[in-house]
Order: structure tokens, then C-alpha cells, then sequence
């Protein structure tokens, strides 16, 4: 199909693409929370970070891209995936993260397993093209991708790691 096809069926199915994001918003959160626990969430929201950081910064992409006659954005979210699974798996191999499940309280577990969602839901909005993103509603866009949105999920995250208790 081609991008152009794919972009006109996708923006004729902007209501329903909504619901999916915040579906997804509270449905994954739950199934994080419950199979996770507040350490591994943590080890998740530090991989988002870096893949993200590592995704918008790669030297070179755009010419790769070009090469491989495929978008830039299409790249730059290859990239996100890829650095992710990596990170994750490093975390995983190298034992920062507890048991399953953990020792943590249920609504640390709750808020942190929002956060990682919400974050993921607004890096992979961000990476997506704006073709995409131009047709989703004014309050998804302001949420998720919007300048004070996305400041908000890049940071919040952060905060609530560094001051949340412990146990």
C-alpha cells in the first residue's frame, strides 16, 4: 500500500485512532503495573529515555534513510525500537532490575506504570510522521505531542523516580 493510501485511511479513522491512545494509555498501564512491579517500570522508563535521546541524535540518519529510500521519520522510529530492546535487554542481562513483581507499593507501581505509557505513547507520536499526527484530535495532539505536553511527559517520569520512596 502505498504511503499516501495509508496516510488518507489513516486520517479517516482519526476518532477511533484517538480512543486507541488512550485505550492503550489505561489498558497498558494496568497490565504494566500488574506483571511488572516499580523496578522493572523504572528500568523501562530509563531505556525510553535513552532510545529517544539516542533516535533524534543519530549522525547520518537522514542520508541512511534517503539511501534506503525510506522516510526519515520511518528511520528515526526504527532507531527508537531498536536502541529500546537493546537498552531493555542490557538492563535485564546486567541485574538492575528486581524479581518479577517486587516490593513495591500498588500505587507506585500505578503511577509509574501510567507514566511509562503515556511517555511511550508520546515518543512514538513525536517519531511518527506529521502527516500521521496532523489528523488526531486537538486534545490528543495537546496531551501527547504538544510542546507542554511532551515536556511534561519527558520530565515528570523523571521526577517521580527520583523522589518516590522506597519499598
Amino acid at each position: 500500500m502505498a504511503t499516501s493510501t495509508l496516510l488518507t485511511s489513516f486520517g479517516s479513522s482519526v476518532a477511533g485512532f484517538d480512543v486507541f491512545i488512550i485505550g492503550a494509555l489505561l489498558i497498558g498501564s494496568i497490565l504494566y503495573g500488574i506483571s511488572l512491579g516499580r523496578d522493572r517500570i523504572s528500568g523501562i522508563l530509563l531505556a525510553s529515555y535513552v532510545a529517544f535521546a539516542v533516535a533524534i541524535n543519530v549522525p547520518y540518519l537522514d542520508i541512511a534513510a534517503h539511501a534506503a529510500h525510506i522516510p526519515d521519520t520511518y528511520a528515526k522510529l526504527a532507531v527508537f525500537l531498536l536502541i529500546f530492546t537493546l537498552t531493555f535487554f542490557q538492563f535485564f542481562r546486567r541485574s538492575l532490575m528486581s524479581a518479577l513483581g517486587g516490593s513495591s507499593r500498588w500505587w507506585q507501581t500505578s503511577l509509574l506504570s501510567v507514566l511509562q505509557v503515556g511517555l511511550l505513547i508520546s515518543l512514538t507520536l513525536t517519531l511518527l510522521p506529521s502527516e500521521m499526527a496532523s489528523g488526531l484530535s486537538g486534545l490528543t495532539k495537546t496531551i501527547f505531542l504538544g510542546d507542554a505536553g511532551r515536556s511534561l511527559w519527558l520530565t515528570i517520569p523523571l521526577l517521580v523516580m527520583l523522589f518516590l520512596p522506597n519499598g
